[in-house]
């Protein structure tokens, strides 16, 4: 993971399941990913490293389909919390899930369709700040 990621002149974004440390703040964002109801797709994996972060995660959605969305936060493999979004075609608005990240955790946010087999553009950002 890297300690710090650079940015010049053509203000690059780092987008896939990695997380981003930029000084004393963290990023990790999924992009656009296709989801289906089985098996649950990996947005975001990443271990921390020595320090713990305060942040949130926040699911996002790309299409208006009508179906159930689930997404899932596991620390060292175990389910720490969920975000549910009933039928997209409600637009309804995301909760942010506030994390406390402990150093040296592995964090996996999954997702998956819960109430159809069609697959669906969703994505994961996670944010937050670093303490040593």
């Amino acid at each position: 993971m890297p300690e710090g990621v650079g940015y010049g002149a053509q203000n690059t974004v780092s987008i896939g399941k990695e997380l981003n440390v930029i000084g004393k703040h963290i990023y990790g964002y999924s992009g656009s990913v296709a989801v289906t109801d089985s098996p649950a797709v990996t947005l975001i994996d990443f271990t921390t490293g020595a320090y713990y972060v305060v942040g949130s995660f926040q699911p996002t959605n790309f299409t208006d389909s009508g179906d159930d969305i689930i997404w899932k936060i596991l620390f060292a493999g175990q389910e720490v919390a969920q975000s549910y979004l009933r039928n997209h075609a409600e637009f309804a608005p995301f909760e942010e899930v506030e994390l406390i990240i402990p150093p040296f955790t592995n964090i996996e946010i999954t997702a998956y369709n819960a109430t159809g087999s069609t697959s669906r553009n969703v994505g994961a950002l996670i944010t937050g700040t670093v303490y040593k």
